[in-house]
């Protein structure tokens, strides 16, 4: 079986977007941008799933109260990961390789910061949400 070639067009909604301290820290160190990485997750591009775990996430497009799941491997050594995770309000970006742990320890004072998507009156503009 192979794999459905992501789309041009976001095949869902993130909802409110949500990306842990720790998360960010990885792509900034990575130069990876956020917004690209939510691109190609609400786009279909999830090279790392095998085909199992991307027929799981096109079902559950198909379902109102699905979870959508991809990771996304940041460095060579594939110690540097971030896991995004959409529920139906909400996209979530972790931090989640073998960097995590450390990352998430310098992190658990801090809250998570929420922005959300933004609107066709205000495009490309990401709101804070408190």
């Amino acid at each position: 079986m192979t794999n459905p070639v992501p789309s041009t067009e976001a095949l869902f909604a993130s909802g409110v977007f949500t990306i842990t301290p720790a998360a960010l820290d990885v792509l900034a160190a990575h130069a990876v941008s956020g917004s690209e990485l939510l691109e190609r997750f609400l786009t279909g591009d999830w090279p790392e799933l095998d085909p199992r775990e991307r027929l799981a996430n096109l079902d559950a497009l198909t379902r109102s109260n699905a979870v959508v799941v991809s990771r996304y491997t940041l460095d060579q050594l594939g110690q540097d990961q971030v896991t995004l995770i959409s529920e139906p309000d909400r996209l979530t970006i972790l931090a989640t390789g073998k960097q995590a742990k450390r990352l998430l320890g310098q992190h658990i004072p801090r809250t998570l910061i929420s922005l959300a998507a933004p609107t066709e009156d205000e495009p490309g503009l990401w709101r804070i949400v408190r």
